[in-house]
């Protein structure tokens, strides 16, 4: 639901400072990083994020996979919208602190998002796949993408106009961008 025209849309940020480090899709953990994220990130409007160099908008990416077949074995569905889109990707509002604290909050609005893409009511499990840094590309260089994997059951139905890929009939070439950047996250 949209917020009325005249209402600030608030959401998360972190300082730039530990995420220097960290270009592209990057799996490994870095606690730094992990405890600037918990202790020193704050809720902005974007017109002050867009003065602040110091700062980048920290987002949700969702990539939604289903086995074919048995889990363990067999190969991985995922779930591209139209464009090319496969890291689906939110805003993290306020309201996500409702959820639990910290890399928990994450983790349980990820679980919702991806429940809502597929009109699940209950089921799947999320797990972090790590996060995407890019400052080259300027459609995401203002963000840092906390990168979730959602695994839904195989006969989990795609929405209207999506559709469930093989990952190795996936094209990069017809992803977006920013998708193209976080397919290592299926991998």
């Amino acid at each position: 639901m949209d917020a009325p025209d005249d209402e600030v849309q608030l959401f998360l940020a972190m300082p730039r400072r530990e995420l220097f480090r960290h270009t592209g899709f990057v799996t490994r953990i870095d606690m730094a990083m992990l405890s600037s994220l918990a202790d020193e990130s704050w809720y902005t409007a974007p017109t002050l994020l867009a003065a602040n160099h110091d700062a980048k908008e920290v987002r949700l990416g969702m990539i939604m996979t289903r086995p074919v077949g048995h889990p363990m074995t067999a190969p991985v569905h995922v779930l591209v919208a139209p464009g090319g889109v496969i890291l689906h990707r939110s805003r993290i509002p306020p309201e996500a602190g409702d959820l639990a604290q910290g890399l928990v909050a994450f983790k349980n609005l990820a679980l919702g998002a991806g429940r809502t893409i597929v009109g699940l009511k209950d089921g799947g499990r999320v797990e972090m796949r790590g996060y995407l840094n890019e400052e080259v590309n300027p459609t995401c260089r203002g963000m840092i993408f906390l990168v979730y994997r959602m695994i839904v059951d195989p006969d989990t139905a795609a929405p209207d106009g999506w559709t469930w890929e093989t990952i190795k009939g996936i094209d990069p070439g017809g992803l977006e961008d920013i998708s193209r950047l976080a397919l290592p996250a299926i991998l």
